[in-house]
């Protein structure tokens, strides 16, 4: 995980969930479509599957879940306005957590469904993608250096605070430094969790035809796919609290330090991010 966890949800609901443009929630099936395309080549009769998939999935998601996120947001903004302790900004960003597994939820039989009908061919080369993708993360971030890693980690948070709050002042400027201090670095923490997640998932694949482990795959690929933290060691569980907790922490100083211009910026792209989400929905 190289974001902070509670500011990196915010960021999804708010432009990853509703696509953050129109247009790319239009074209969603084809940019799922790009990403699944670099992991595994379908046959006929999957690509149909698949395809029927996406359209059921985008459909559910835009008549019962955007109005869900709207409704959220509108919530969200007004704690906003009340100067809100880090305790009650990590209650009120938890159901963001709920959004996305919903969707998994939705998926999964589908998923279930797809993978089992792999070849041991397409097997291969799935894993072979997710392993290769691992050793470019490994190369990137495994021996990161640490001002490399905190410059990463601050302009990630300045480019989220322009688009929210405008430029930082200098008091804000301090914060975000104390911040950045006390984040832990979960880079190796994080590439040992996906790298112990791709070797469970290979062995759930491995049973995937197994007739008598049929339920057996179904309950691993439950655990991989919709409970992944049951595989995180407790170091990592630890760390990721305390980043979450930091970074609500954050969160509360900033909303509380806002001035006239920065509180109307906040509340004018929450609005803009409501109006969004109805738009979308419709």
């Amino acid at each position: 995980m190289k974001l902070p966890k509670i500011i990196l949800l915010l960021a999804l609901s708010l432009m990853l969930v509703s696509c953050g443009e129109k247009l790319s929630y239009r074209y969603a099936d084809w940019i799922i479509g790009w990403i699944v395309d670099d992991y595994v080549d379908w046959n006929q009769p999957q690509q149909k599957q698949y395809d029927q998939a996406i359209d059921e999935l985008l459909i559910w998601h835009k008549q019962s879940q955007l109005l869900r996120y709207r409704d959220w947001l509108i919530d969200f903004k007004v704690i906003t306005q009340q100067q809100p302790d880090a305790t009650t900004l990590i209650n009120a960003l938890q159901p963001l957590e709920g959004f996305s597994n919903d969707i998994l939820v939705y998926i999964f039989e589908d998923t279930k469904i797809l993978l089992s009908s792999l070849s041991d061919k397409q097997v291969a080369e799935m894993l072979d993608a997710l392993q290769e993708q691992q050793e470019d993360y490994e190369d990137d971030y495994r021996h990161e250096a640490s001002k490399k890693w905190r410059k990463r980690q601050l302009k990630t948070i300045k480019k989220i605070s322009k688009r929210f709050i405008g430029k930082l002042t200098s008091e804000q400027q301090t914060l975000v430094d104390h911040w950045v201090d006390k984040q832990e670095d979960l880079n190796s923490l994080w590439l040992d969790s996906r790298q112990r997640w791709i070797e469970q998932f290979a062995h759930t694949l491995a049973i995937r035809q197994v007739v008598e482990k049929k339920q057996d795959f179904k309950g691993k690929l439950s655990v991989l796919f919709l409970e992944p933290k049951k595989l995180h060691n407790p170091h990592y569980a630890t760390a990721i609290d305390h980043n979450i907790e930091n970074s609500a922490e954050l969160m509360a100083a900033l909303l509380a330090s806002l001035n006239n211009k920065q509180r109307k910026k906040l509340d004018k792209q929450l609005d803009k991010y409501i109006d969004l989400l109805e738009s979308l929905a419709l």
